[in-house]
C-alpha cells in the first residue's frame, strides 16, 4: 500500500518546490520596478554626446553598463523605463550607454571598477557620480534633479 502513494508524494513535492520558485522570483523583483512607460533615447558614443550636451548646455548622463551585469540588466528592466526617471533624462541630460565589454578603453579612460555606474559629466568635463550600484526609480529620478 505504501508504494501506491509514491507517485502522490513526488507530485506534491513538485508543486510545492515550483511555488516557492515562483514566490522568489516574485520577491526578488522587488517593489522598485518601474511603470514601464518612460523610454530613454540612448546613445553609445561618448565623444558625440558630449559635444551634443556641450552645444545644448547640458550635461551628459553616463550609464556603464554590461550584459553580464545582474544588476544592470534590473536597471534596464525596472528604473530606465520609468515615466519619472525618463522624463528627468530627457529634461536635463544628454544620456549614453556605454557597455564596457563593447568600449573597454571608454570604461578605462573613465576608471569605471564596478558597475553599474552612473555619472553626469558636465559640459566643462567636470564629473558627478550619481551611483554606483543598483539604484531604484524612486531614487534614480530624486538623483537626476
Amino acid at each position: 500500500m505504501r508504494n501506491a502513494y509514491k507517485p502522490v508524494w513526488a507530485l506534491l513535492f513538485a508543486a510545492v518546490g515550483m511555488a516557492v520558485l515562483v514566490l522568489v522570483a516574485r520577491a526578488n523583483r522587488g517593489p522598485s520596478a518601474g511603470d514601464g512607460k518612460g523610454t530613454i533615447a540612448w546613445q553609445s558614443d561618448l565623444p558625440a554626446a558630449r559635444a551634443q550636451a556641450a552645444a545644448a548646455g547640458k550635461p551628459v548622463l553616463a550609464y556603464f553598463t554590461a550584459s553580464w551585469c545582474p544588476p544592470c540588466q534590473q536597471m534596464k528592466r525596472g528604473t530606465w523605463i520609468d515615466s519619472k526617471v525618463a522624463a528627468a533624462v530627457a529634461a536635463g541630460y544628454v544620456p549614453v550607454m556605454v557597455d564596457v565589454d563593447a568600449q573597454p578603453a571608454v570604461a578605462t579612460s573613465y576608471a569605471v571598477e564596478s558597475l553599474p555606474r552612473i555619472e553626469a559629466i558636465a559640459p566643462d568635463g567636470s564629473r558627478r557620480l550619481l551611483a554606483d550600484r543598483y539604484t531604484g526609480p524612486d531614487e534614480m529620478a530624486a538623483l537626476l534633479k
